[in-house]
């Protein structure tokens, strides 16, 4: 995406992010994964996070969002004439009464609080909007979600590294919902999620070099069961990002590594997934 402002790498206890100033949202992340030790609930609350914790303090303020507040639903398919609006302010009765269908974004974690169970102050943080964009409904609770839960049931068995980012379209794309949360937000809609997951490369997974990566649309066609359609190998991601906008990754590992495609690893059986 041309005009981007990255800024970081922003250090929290629950990991690394990188943030487009220009989007207002993460353009990368990355954490370690380890043995899961808790069971403390998801904090309840989302906030702004503390300038403090910006390279530049004060002055990095305009990199995040203007509120912890939940995306407004956008109206698809309206019984008046018009393109898709945004039913902010309106009424559940007033919604149904002017909307055939709708689309619903959570408030997505690009490092998810699961993970930091252990912690009620590191849940806390992953709860930061600098750390959440605005993702489809389907695919957060869909693909994103199977994508975690390979790692929590994994971490038990090892400590995974886990990288992966956004990409936002440019002012040039006709991804329609590119502007809708800019008013309320001030954040650009992702187009795409990536995730590599870095395993033992002599363990469980030790035919696919213990490495799956993925490539996620924003979209509600990312739902669970799709989630081993959007597994591609590392040079694959590496050009997709590459022809999306997406920030510049090279993986340094051997061609044959580059170019191999995992089977879709799924949930380990029998794991505990809270």
């Amino acid at each position: 995406m041309s005009g981007r402002d990255i800024r970081g790498p922003l250090h929290y206890s629950f990991g690394t992010l990188h943030v487009d100033a220009n989007a207002r949202g993460a353009v990368r992340f990355e954490y370690v994964a380890r043995r899961d030790c808790g069971c403390l609930g998801r904090h309840g609350a989302f906030s702004l996070a503390p300038t403090s914790t910006f390279p530049g303090g004060a002055a990095d303020r305009d990199m995040q969002q203007f509120t912890g507040k939940t995306y407004p639903k956008y109206c698809l398919s309206p019984t008046r004439d018009g393109a898709a609006w945004s039913t902010e302010g309106l009424s559940a009765r007033e919604i149904r009464d002017q909307c055939v269908q709708t689309a619903a974004y959570d408030r997505g974690h690009m490092i998810p609080a699961n993970h930091f169970d252990h912690d009620a102050e590191t849940i806390k943080q992953t709860n930061y909007m600098i750390n959440i964009v605005p993702q489809v409904a389907r695919m957060n609770r869909g693909a994103w979600l199977e994508t975690e839960m390979i790692v929590e049931c994994l971490r038990d068995q090892e400590v995974l590294r886990v990288v992966g980012g956004a990409v936002y379209p440019g002012a040039d794309s006709n991804y329609a919902p590119r502007e809708w949360f800019r008013k309320t937000h001030g954040v650009t809609t992702p187009a795409y999620f990536w995730k590599v997951i870095v395993a033992d490369p002599a363990g469980r997974y030790a035919e696919d070099n213990g490495l799956i990566a993925f490539w996620v649309p924003n979209s509600a066609d990312a739902v669970a069961s799709a989630t081993a359609d959007y597994v591609v190998s590392l040079r694959q991601l590496e050009a997709n990002l590459a022809n999306h906008g997406g920030v510049v990754e090279s993986f340094t590992v051997s061609e044959s590594v580059k170019d191999h495609v995992p089977n879709y690893w799924g949930v380990l059986e029998g794991c505990d997934r809270a």
